[in-house]
């Protein structure tokens, strides 16, 4: 399911936390890396990577590099499509606010544009390397479409863990009977999925919040200490499917876990 990663790089990236996310993927029987580096095609730069390369040769990934020019997010998401990458991955470097809007983010550039899953790992996870499973899993779902697109990476043997949260966050009814029916609706939806889940984790839970949609699920992630948040993309312009999108592109940035972001399609 997860087998061809594509892995961007600057050639700043501490090796540590490139080889952190090498030994998380392995939990997916990855079989090939593809190392981008957009903004230049120098022979010289190539060396620059060299240390990324042998972290995956001494892990037995196939892997390859690729140098390419033009726009970084655009040139990612094109080479996602041609070499048939099943996920993008970022190894985390945050960015404080000012630089974010000073000069942008490839990371959420990506996630805005492309129709590949993004992963965004945080060296949180490094202990994994060891072998120890997942503690916990968020879903943070708006029962859209897009839960039929999550369901199978929820079930993926690659990222199963002891603990999964699914978790809604909505607008407050406008009185108490209108918004007792519709906790009612809303509980029955997670209980629905929490049915189609539950054969793949040792316990599950289910979340209702109200306010915020990104920053309760944040807030809620940090709460329960999970160590991934799952959420969906969807790109349909307008109304909820465009909140939907704004907050995928928001989690990445404010949670202290790893991120993963399955779009709709």
């Amino acid at each position: 399911m997860l087998n061809r990663l594509l892995i961007p790089l600057k050639g700043s990236e501490p090796a540590e936390d490139v080889a952190s996310l090498l030994q998380f993927v392995r939990r997916f029987s990855s079989n090939y890396i593809l190392f981008l580096h957009a903004g230049a095609k120098s022979k010289n730069k190539s060396r620059l990577f060299k240390p990324y390369l042998d972290l995956a040769a001494g892990l037995n990934i196939k892997h390859e590099l690729h140098l390419q020019k033009g726009h970084i997010a655009s040139v990612i998401c094109a080479a996602a499509g041609e070499k048939n990458i099943d996920m993008i991955c970022f190894p985390w470097r945050g960015k404080t606010v000012l630089q974010r809007t000073l000069l942008g983010s490839v990371s959420q550039d990506v996630i805005r544009l492309s129709v590949k899953p993004v992963f965004i790992f945080k060296r949180k996870l490094q202990y994994f390397s060891q072998g120890v499973q997942l503690n916990s899993i968020m879903y943070a779902t708006a029962f859209k479409s897009i839960d039929s697109k999550v369901m199978p990476y929820l079930a993926y043997e690659g990222l199963r863990a002891e603990k999964l949260v699914i978790m809604n966050v909505g607008a407050r009814a406008p009185d108490p009977a209108a918004e007792k029916k519709r906790v009612a609706a809303v509980q029955q939806d997670l209980d629905r999925l929490k049915s189609e889940c539950q054969s793949g984790y040792k316990k599950t839970e289910t979340v209702i919040a109200i306010g915020s949609a990104r920053r309760k699920i944040v807030k809620q992630a940090r709460k329960l200490d999970v160590d991934l948040i799952v959420t969906g993309k969807n790109d349909r312009a307008g109304g909820k499917d465009a909140v939907l999108g704004s907050t995928a592109e928001y989690i990445p940035h404010h949670a202290a876990c790893s991120v993963m972001i399955i779009p709709g399609g």
